[in-house]
């Protein structure tokens, strides 16, 4: 049994005072802040555990190589970022490396070890377009078949929980349709699909969008695009919110129209992640450049994923982008389970796993809890 308190406990979208009880991984009780307690965080904000639905690796590990010495370490450093909860994410690569890496996800959702929760696959290759795929090869797209989905699903144990498809490269939808009778949400990315293909894509049952903004058709008063489609439809929208990806008026204004409850912040993080600021080697054909602000291009100054780490995307999406704070935490902590159907997580609240990230005022990470357990 521990009781931890502070006088700032986000519960019920609000900053109060109170006392946590965790017992066993879970929270077990609130209550008043003058009740009995082991540990006093003073005027520090206790937040549910960040959650990233979209990340793609960490200092050089990805889906390609499949290192499990570099995804154990991955999972044991999330929580320094105030991470307690993550989907490990492909990007278009072959199929081979696809499956290897999906087969190492699955043994650490299956067993898990101290650290974050791996909870579940995102696949945000291979089913993109052509015209969009961004830093991502081109060369290895493949064709959106409802029965490569399936097998893969049977590969990782029934663990794809999200999927990103471009639209106009789905056939009568069919993947999407079959995407969202099985479990998988779909999110539209990736995609020079119009407006008109888009919606008809949410109409089907995509739920989401992947990294709004970047890498899909651009908003115009009379060609809506896909940026459009996301203002216009009532699913979620993901959100890179490091201030690189996107304009911060353009951020603002997508956390103004989602609201509280629709928008995802999420990091994007790609190998290179805690790596030095310099040139590295993508493959045997393609440099990639990490620039002191974090961001990492291609040599032609195409964007090519992120370095970021949540914490920091949650001061600068309150400090720097003056988006309501209630809309990023939710952003980083209920939506995202909300949206892939994880239950306990994501608040804190009688009952729910005892994921918690406590944090200064300058948003340095102090502690997290990953199932009542330090994990720093």
């Amino acid at each position: 049994m521990l009781r931890i308190r502070s006088k700032k406990v986000y519960i019920d979208e609000k900053f109060v005072p109170a006392v946590i009880e965790i017992d066993n991984g879970k929270i077990r009780g609130i209550m008043d802040y003058d009740d009995e307690y082991d540990k006093d965080y003073g005027d520090m904000k206790i937040y549910p555990g960040f959650v990233d639905i979209h990340c793609h690796g960490y200092q050089l590990f990805d889906f390609s190589n499949a290192d499990e010495e570099k995804f154990v370490k991955w999972i044991k450093d999330l929580p320094k970022e105030g991470c307690t909860g993550f989907l490990p994410s492909s990007s278009t690569g072959s199929e081979e490396k696809i499956l290897k890496a999906m087969k190492l996800f699955r043994k650490y959702i299956e067993n898990p070890i101290k650290g974050a929760h791996v909870l579940g696959i995102n696949t945000e290759g291979p089913f993109i377009s052509f015209d969009k795929a961004g830093a991502q090869n081109k060369y290895e797209i493949m064709m959106c078949k409802s029965e490569t989905i399936e097998k893969w699903q049977e590969v990782s144990g029934g663990n794809i929980l999200y999927n990103t498809i471009a639209p106009e490269m789905d056939r009568d939808y069919a993947m999407t349709k079959w995407c969202a009778e099985n479990g998988i949400v779909v999110a539209i990315g990736h995609t020079n699909a119009t407006y008109e293909t888009a919606m008809g894509a949410v109409d089907s049952g995509a739920r989401s969008f992947t990294h709004t903004y970047n890498g899909m058709s651009q908003f115009d008063s009379r060609k809506p695009g896909v940026v459009g489609a996301a203002f216009d439809s009532d699913v979620y929208a993901e959100l890179i919110a490091d201030g690189v990806h996107t304009h911060p008026a353009s951020a603002r204004a997508l956390a103004k129209i989602k609201g509280k409850d629709k928008l995802i912040i999420v990091t994007d993080s790609v190998s290179l992640k805690g790596a030095k600021p310099g040139v590295y080697d993508k493959n045997a054909a393609t440099k990639v450049i990490v620039h002191e602000d974090g961001s990492i291009r291609l040599p032609d100054g195409r964007l090519s994923g992120s370095s970021n780490a949540m914490n920091k995307l949650l001061r600068n999406a309150v400090i720097n982008m003056h988006i309501d704070e209630v809309t990023a935490v939710n952003a980083m902590s209920k939506n995202p389970c909300e949206l892939l159907n994880i239950k306990g997580k994501g608040l804190i609240k009688e009952g729910y796993d005892a994921d918690i990230t406590i944090l200064d005022d300058d948003y340095n990470v102090i502690m997290t809890y990953c199932l009542g357990e330090e994990m720093l």
